[in-house]
This record gives C-alpha cells, sequence and structure tokens, in this order.
C-alpha cells in the first residue's frame, strides 16, 4: 500500500487522492511530506473506465522542487526588500542633504559658546547618524552609495 511505502503510515492518507477518485470519479492531485518532514511527494490518480473501475495512481519526489521554489521565493523577497531600501534611501537622502545645508550655515552663525550653537550641533549629529544609515541601506541595495 503507498501510504505504508511512501508515508509509513498504518492506514490511508485523510485526502488519498485515489479513494477520492474511487468515490467522485474525477482525477486527483495531494502533495504529502513522510511524517519525518521529508521526502515530499506528489500523488495522482486518473480514472481510467467505470466499469470495472480502474484508476492510476502515480507518485512522484518533489522534494527537491519543493525546496528550490521556497529558496527562490526567499531570493525574490531579498531582492524586492533591497529594492525597496534602496528607493527608501533616496528619498530620505535628499531632504538628509538640504537639512545638513542648513545646519552648517546655522553653524557659521553662531560662535562656539553660544548655547544655539550645541543644539545646532546636535541636529547636525543626528542628521550625519541618518546619513549614515542611508548609506547602510544603499549599501544593502547594492547600490552606489552617494
Amino acid at each position: 500500500k503507498c501510504y505504508k511505502l511512501l508515508m509509513g503510515r498504518d492506514k490511508p492518507c485523510e485526502e488519498c487522492p485515489l479513494a477520492n477518485t474511487f468515490a467522485s470519479q474525477e482525477s486527483g492531485v495531494l502533495e504529502l511530506r513522510h511524517k519525518d518532514a521529508a521526502p515530499i511527494y506528489q500523488l495522482r490518480s486518473f480514472l481510467m473506465s467505470l466499469e470495472p473501475p480502474q484508476v492510476v495512481h502515480a507518485y512522484r519526489d518533489v522534494t527537491e522542487e519543493t525546496y528550490m521554489r521556497q529558496k527562490l521565493m526567499q531570493s525574490e523577497k531579498l531582492n524586492s526588500l533591497g529594492l525597496l531600501a534602496g528607493r527608501v534611501a533616496h528619498e530620505i537622502n535628499n531632504p538628509l542633504a538640504g537639512i545638513l545645508a542648513n545646519v552648517q550655515l546655522l553653524l557659521m552663525d553662531f560662535s562656539s559658546e553660544d548655547e544655539t550653537h550645541d543644539s545646532i550641533k546636535d541636529i547636525e549629529i543626528a542628521a550625519q547618524r541618518c546619513r549614515k544609515i542611508v548609506r547602510d541601506l544603499l549599501d544593502f541595495s547594492r547600490q552606489n552609495p552617494k
């Protein structure tokens, strides 16, 4: 029995395509994992004749395909994340450049003894931290940082 041979079970699978094909007289497909998680099989049942009822029951090991499909999806997610990071970095970089330019102009207007100078210096330090984050985002997205 396929449920013993392929799945290591004592009784048929709940969604057994063979039993469903006999019952519904329609072809069926099911993807099953072995009780130990691998391998993964795709089971198909095809109705060949009604009288007498004959069904072809085929299985195929799709373990490698399934893992490759999962890796491809993960790769596509990372690619999308990289593109998003690049776009976000460029959108943040433009106003950040304006902030840093204006901070530099303000620092020229105040002497280092002035309390306002220290506050403006804090703004500059925070903006430089943001610029580093933007650079890291651009590096992550594999674009050349500007």
